[in-house]
């Protein structure tokens, strides 16, 4: 897994005149062996042989070949030799396969994968305990359990049955609220901007309604889960609630950027468009298409990033240089100034619009 902090660490990380290999491998069991997997990254690196340090290469087949356990589905490496970079993350989410070798580490397909895969919490309840989950980058990294007193459901048979109900009810109250408090406490200490709520429609809808206004609004859906449900289960079931309501989310805000930029209103659309609002840093939120990637320049003195040029910087007079993604540059420059990125899956209506956008401060 990786933190939003070791993110920064790379996104600050300066080479100098030195290369960075950065590595993506899908490691998934259940697509190939792993003697079939150290194949295919030879074949990988092969293809940067002549542009990367040839001791970046070997660092990584190495690592392969002698250190990695082979137990998660995913693998990112970034190593510079030269400037005393070696990084390593472990995943257990597939990533899509690639090896790029630039002037820095190249992080938009790990941008990207944050973005599907932040933090959100689970609650699993009934009327006597609850169990809490905090799900990152497709695992379980944290788990707590509440138990209060044991109720119980009598049957209706006269007066004495139905004050004892009423007690039990209470009591039940009790339980959810104090696992109510628990659960905020738990989920906000782990960052989690969602919650899944599960368990029995009956309970759930109770312990929804203990939750504060603003933990409500954070509810992303509730799944029908027996309390004794396995990690397994309660991973895929959230899972599947979260994708649909990013789906959902990521739709309406293509649909808004789009519509603003058309009417000029706070919102522009295509790649000269939004790199000339990222340079005059009004961009609030960059939208871009995953797996967008297009060239263009950078210039070697200030940074600024031009899907076109003619050599020389209009900001600075510096050197334009060729780059084969300047998208990458542009996710890298938000990411520095503390913005938002948004990284769309499956929208044709943003690959129509030009593939990336940005939401504008002013």
């Amino acid at each position: 897994m990786i933190t939003q902090a070791e993110l920064q660490q790379l996104i600050d990380f300066e080479p100098g005149k030195h290369v960075v290999l950065s590595l993506y491998l899908n490691v998934d069991p259940g697509r190939r062996s792993k003697d079939k997997y150290r194949l295919w990254l030879r074949n990988l690196l092969k293809n940067v042989s002549e542009q990367a340090d040839p001791a970046d290469i070997e660092r990584v087949e190495r690592y392969f070949d002698l250190e990695y356990d082979w137990q998660g589905k995913g693998v990112v490496c970034f190593a510079c030799n030269e400037a005393g970079l070696w990084q390593v993350f472990s995943l257990a989410v597939p990533i899509e396969d690639g090896v790029f070798v630039d002037d820095r580490p190249y992080i938009k397909p790990l941008t990207d994968l944050m973005d599907r895969h932040e933090p959100y919490g689970v609650a699993l309840v009934d009327r006597e305990s609850a169990r809490l989950f905090r799900i990152h980058m497709g695992e379980i990294v944290e788990t707590v359990s509440t138990l209060g007193e044991e109720t119980k459901r009598h049957k209706q048979g006269g007066w004495a049955a139905q004050k004892l109900q009423r007690h039990e009810d209470v009591q039940a109250s009790h339980n959810l609220r104090s696992a109510a408090n628990v659960a905020i406490d738990f989920f906000q200490r782990g960052q989690c901007r969602r919650i899944v709520l599960a368990g029995t429609g009956e309970t759930v809808s109770q312990f929804y309604g203990l939750l504060p206004r603003a933990w409500q609004d954070k509810v992303a859906g509730t799944v029908p889960m027996d309390m004794n449900a396995s990690e397994t289960e309660v991973l895929t079931k959230s899972r599947s609630v979260i994708r649909e309501v990013l789906a959902r989310e990521q739709a309406e805000l293509v649909e808004r950027v789009i519509t603003a930029a058309a009417k000029g209103e706070g919102s522009v659309v295509g790649l000269s468009d939004t790199l000339t609002a990222l340079q005059e840093e009004r961009v609030h939120t960059l939208v871009v298409a995953e797996d967008y990637n297009a060239p263009g320049y950078r210039c070697d003195n200030c940074g600024y990033v031009a899907a076109e040029s003619d050599g020389v910087c209009p900001y600075c007079s510096g050197d334009m240089v060729h780059v084969d993604d300047v998208v990458e540059y542009a996710v890298k420059r938000m990411l520095e100034s503390g913005g938002h990125v948004e990284s769309v899956r499956d929208n044709p209506a943003l690959v129509e619009a030009g593939s990336i956008g940005a939401v504008l401060r002013y």
